[in-house]
């Protein structure tokens, strides 16, 4: 073989290399996009700090992309996730578990928040001149829900069986908007009102208003907010899954030890639908410092559902619990 035969295979060679990858560098994969159902108050904080402060998670734009789609109401982020719009949402405890009950696939991978009453948990308020003293004094009352079958109703019942009263005979129940729940209270319209943040801190600066019990109380043990999955995606995406709980637990030690810079980030982002002279000072749910869901908490809750009928039989729990994404 020649020279000038070599020096046209030679060609040749270099002319293909790009095609058959030879020359190339191999291709970064790009970031799997993770789409979050969220509220528009304030639940998820460290959510919203992740997308306001991205320079606290090293792994966001490079493992996963992070795309939050705010929801008003529980109901209406479970129908997302179930026509696949969402890869997860956040959630209570007694939502997911329920849903999961039901047969929605789901796993909880990561818990947000947890009432605390040494900390701030959920109230159920009456009026300051209400004869109302305990829940016992409930019986022939009516009770305020931001929705039927979530986790204010679950509190109420357990307080209402604890206190000796049937939640089916002995109260009314009423679906009334959070931002109309304190008004309906002050017109009488019900005489216990379940308020959420930042619903509560509002009538608190009305004033009149005065704490019956709290939801660490009725519940007995410490419920969480949680963050749930479609099992199928977390199965897929198993490296992306460990970077944004890396992330998301670097959110939550930045939130709990500069609470007010991370509420200011999320407030300058419109990520949370509330007054900033509201939200910046204001009372919220412990943040879970190791973001980790709790076993016992699952094990605890479905009893409590099973106890007040919202559901009617037992779950493997370790079946809807996946911590596999967390590094210990």
């Amino acid at each position: 073989m020649n020279h000038r035969t070599l020096a046209a295979l030679a060609a040749i060679i270099v002319a293909i290399m790009p095609e058959i990858g030879l020359a190339q560098e191999p291709a970064q994969a790009k970031p799997v996009p993770i789409r979050l159902g969220t509220t528009t108050t304030s639940g998820e904080d460290q959510i919203w700090l992740m997308k306001a402060r991205p320079d606290l998670t090293p792994n966001q734009g490079k493992a996963y992309s992070l795309e939050t789609f705010p929801f008003r109401g529980g109901d209406l982020r479970f129908r997302a996730f179930q026509a696949g719009q969402v890869d997860g949402a956040v959630s209570t405890g007694t939502g997911a578990l329920t849903a999961a009950t039901k047969g929605v696939p789901l796993v909880i991978v990561a818990a947000i928040s947890e009432e605390d009453n040494a900390y701030y948990s959920s109230p159920y308020v009456v009026m300051d001149a209400s004869p109302l003293k305990s829940a016992k004094d409930l019986k022939g009352k009516t009770i305020g829900l931001n929705g039927l079958r979530e986790a204010f109703e679950l509190g109420a019942r357990m307080a209402l069986l604890d206190a000796g009263l049937d939640p089916d005979r002995d109260v009314k129940w009423a679906v009334v908007p959070p931002p109309n729940m304190g008004e309906a209270l002050r017109l009488g319209k019900i005489d216990l009102a379940s308020l959420s943040q930042p619903f509560f801190a509002a009538e608190q600066a009305r004033g009149g208003i005065r704490t019956l019990f709290t939801a660490a109380t009725a519940f007995g043990f410490a419920d969480e907010f949680v963050l749930f999955f479609n099992p199928d995606f977390v199965k897929r995406n198993p490296a992306a899954m460990k970077a944004f709980i890396a992330d998301f637990q670097a959110a939550t030690q930045f939130y709990i030890r500069n609470t007010l810079e991370a509420r200011k980030a999320i407030s300058a982002a419109k990520l949370v639908e509330m007054d900033p002279a509201v939200y910046l000072p204001m009372v919220a749910l412990k943040r879970k410092e190791d973001g980790k869901p709790s076993r016992d908490y699952l094990l605890a809750l479905q009893k409590a559902l099973l106890r007040t009928g919202y559901i009617n039989k037992e779950i493997d729990i370790d079946s809807i619990l996946d911590t596999s994404a967390f590094s210990n």
